[in-house]
């Protein structure tokens, strides 16, 4: 019997190839998706699949690391991006808990703070559109 893959090979593949069609199925009805600039996590497959593809479309240079499973329930994948050519590249660390072949749990963690910073805002745009002060 061939072991399922890990959960963590559709998120990545969702973000580097800016679909998410792969990643629903690979989500427990009670994923948590804790990300280094929200105080609170985003809850539910829902949230998390509205989140990843404005990451894919804000950072289209996204390059992935082969994903590591660290046992049969944990896995990390390491990312890296350029947010814009002012800042450092932005670094990711994704970690990711399972249970029967089914995220639970995904954090993510980014350094440095000034290329985090600088993806908040481009998220804020990519969702938001421009700000009255950013149009000009």
């Amino acid at each position: 019997m061939t072991a399922s893959p890990h959960p963590i090979e559709a998120l990545t593949a969702a973000l580097s190839e800016a679909r998410s069609d792969d990643l629903a199925g690979s989500l427990a009805s009670t994923v948590t998706m804790s990300v280094a600039v929200h105080d609170d996590p985003f809850d539910g497959p829902e949230a998390v699949l509205l989140v990843l593809p404005l990451v894919a479309q804000a950072l289209p240079d996204l390059h992935v690391e082969a994903p590591t499973v660290l046992d049969g329930d944990r896995a990390v994948a390491f990312l890296a991006a350029t947010v814009s050519p002012e800042v450092p590249t932005l670094h990711l660390a994704v970690a990711v808990e399972s249970v029967d072949g089914l995220a639970t749990r995904i954090d993510v963690h980014a350094r440095p703070l000034v290329s985090l910073a600088a993806f908040d805002a481009l998220m804020g745009r990519v969702h938001f559109g421009d700000t009255p002060n950013e149009s000009s």
